[in-house]
């Protein structure tokens, strides 16, 4: 046992306040922002692209029925299960769908993203109290604080906690079984007692639970291991082996469907596993290594100087022997190896890395605090570089709690063609990023022939997305759209972002959709004229500095540009 500074034995009592304190300003700053881009009367979906899929799958479990095997196993089912518990609540509550109405059906949903909302928050909320309630363990009271508060304010747990997804609690449940691995270390007694092996089952099942939401969770039992190694006690691999099975346990209760639908459960879990070793579209192809694209997101994710002096504790805790520092770090480097040798580098992904490097930083802290004549000037520093993570988060919420720029595009748009009988283009499938000009662009992609019959009723203006008359043969950035001579083209960064990057850094071989921008891109210019406050210099520069350097933080702020014809 070798803690580096554990808590005192003694603590004042206002100590005890800390973590619900960090608890309400954690949650109320997440609420802010909580209604972004919900259901309204421009359209019927969720702006966020995963939010109507992940709530239609929650609608395949019956738990009246005990039924809790949905029959789609890309991710574990625990948040569907509690998204579904959630849904029937609110079912219970406002009356769920009018079979007279068929419009109630987007209300309703509208009122279940918002539960599964509020679920993560309470979740991002609560995570933030684990990692101080785990930092008191081994750091002073201001040191666990600081990391706690490096979590409420993470900018990207800050936005991702208003999504309805399982981010949010896959992760509280990760660190809760990395917390309780580290409780082993604090224990003082050598022998496996009951209490130390009732620790280390509940850390085994948290890790199971965690892989019930996401599969990645079971990654958490490294640093069981390590803990249990680490506690000098004889026969330590017994313990683990039950935590083990433990964690098989958990993971079977949150997704049964992995021994009931085992057949699906494995179609779909070897096609996730393909798919993060394919890519994702354009959206990072071309982009750099895994590992430096990710630790490009969690500069982004967590600010640049927490990430600088978490990296600085982790290794100087690691030098200096210091236990719970150290059994954090096959998890974290265990995960980290996955996620950066994937081809599909959304920054969530690396959102239990956080847990470590908060720590990490509050190790630093409190290393710091004691250091005499430095001591103010470095706890100043790292409440600085609190201070700086609120206000990027504060940055990144405000897309969210001020007008949304796809619907404003929409009010514009449909404005400017009042009274005229103008048509406005799309270049590729409408969806969550196209302004609504009727009020399913963002149905579920995949219903293209749907859409566009429910386009069709639009007249103010019309809208027309250019398909051959086999539809499976349509392509994004179609010049045959431009020979149509519609009035307006409007695309947005998440179509030309990555198009725009591929050209711009000569990438070869050259995709077809970046061949094809480039030709539409040209033949745009000469025969419209780009309008709005952006609209200056190079369109290429500007479409490639928009790109989506971090795709799901853009989710909440897309750039839209709008073409007109000249000589309208």
């Amino acid at each position: 046992m070798n803690p580096d500074s554990p808590a005192p034995l003694s603590e004042p009592k206002w100590h005890r306040w800390i973590g619900p304190l960090i608890f309400l300003v954690a949650f109320g700053f997440r609420l802010l922002g909580i209604g972004w881009g919900l259901p309204n009367a421009l359209h019927n979906q969720s702006y966020h692209p995963d939010e109507q899929v992940i709530w239609q799958f929650s609608q395949g479990i019956e738990p009246a029925r005990l039924d809790f095997a949905p029959g789609v196993y890309n991710y574990g089912t625990l948040y569907l299960t509690t998204l579904r518990i959630a849904s029937d609540m609110v079912a219970a509550y406002t009356g769920g769908i009018d079979p007279k109405n068929p419009d109630s059906v987007w209300d309703y949903m509208r009122r279940c993203h918002i539960a599964g909302r509020w679920i993560s928050a309470l979740c991002g909320a609560a995570l933030a109290v684990v990692v101080f309630v785990t930092g008191r363990r081994f750091l002073s009271a201001f040191a666990a604080t600081l990391a706690a508060l490096a979590i409420a304010f993470a900018p990207s747990l800050v936005v991702h906690s208003r999504f309805q997804t399982t981010d949010m609690l896959a992760t509280l449940l990760f660190a809760s079984s990395l917390g309780l691995s580290l409780k082993l270390l604090a224990r003082t007694d050598n022998a496996w007692t009951k209490d130390a092996v009732r620790i280390c089952l509940l850390a085994g099942l948290l890790a199971g639970l965690s892989a019930g939401a996401k599969y990645t969770g079971i990654l958490a039992l490294a640093t069981l291991a390590t803990s249990c190694f680490l506690t000098n006690r004889s026969g330590w691999w017994r313990p683990f082996l039950l935590a083990v099975g433990a964690s098989l346990l958990g993971f079977f209760v949150a997704t049964p469907g992995a021994l009931v639908d085992s057949s699906r459960f494995l179609r779909d879990f070897m096609y996730e596993m393909m798919h993060t070793s394919t890519g994702h579209g354009l959206h990072f192809l071309g982009t750099s290594n895994g590992f430096v694209y990710h630790l490009s997101n969690i500069v982004v994710g967590l600010s640049p100087l927490i990430v600088g002096l978490g990296i600085i504790g982790l290794v100087g805790a690691t030098r200096a022997r210091a236990y719970p520092i150290i059994a954090l770090l096959p998890s974290f480097l265990l995960y980290f190896l996955l996620i950066g040798r994937a081809e599909v580098l959304f920054m969530r992904y690396t959102f239990p890395l956080y847990v470590a490097l908060a720590l990490g930083f509050g190790w630093f802290a409190n290393q710091a605090s004691r250091k005499s004549g430095r001591s103010i000037l470095m706890g100043a520093v790292c409440v600085f570089a609190v201070g700086g993570a609120a206000t990027t988060a504060g940055r990144f919420s405000e897309p969210m709690v001020n007008p949304e720029a796809r619907d404003l595009a929409a009010i514009y748009i449909k404005s400017e063609s009042k009274g005229k009988d103008w048509t406005a283009g799309l270049v590729s499938d409408p969806w969550y990023y196209t302004p609504p000009l009727f009020k399913d662009t963002a149905l579920i992609r995949g219903l293209f022939v749907e859409q566009m019959a429910e386009a069709a009723k639009v007249r103010e203006p019309k809208v027309v997305r250019y398909s051959p008359s086999n539809p499976e043969e349509r392509v994004d950035w179609d010049l045959r759209l431009l020979d149509l001579k519609p009035e307006l083209i409007v695309f947005s960064s998440f179509e030309a972002g990555d198009v725009a990057r591929l050209v711009k850094t000569n990438f070869s071989p050259v995709h077809p959709d970046a061949a094809r921008f480039k030709e539409f891109l040209a033949r745009l210019q000469t025969e419209y004229t780009e309008i709005g406050p952006g609209a200056i210099g190079d369109p290429l520069d500007r479409y490639f500095r928009d790109g989506l350097t971090v795709h799901d933080m853009h989710y909440v702020r897309p750039q839209i540009y709008l073409w007109k014809r000249k000589g309208l």
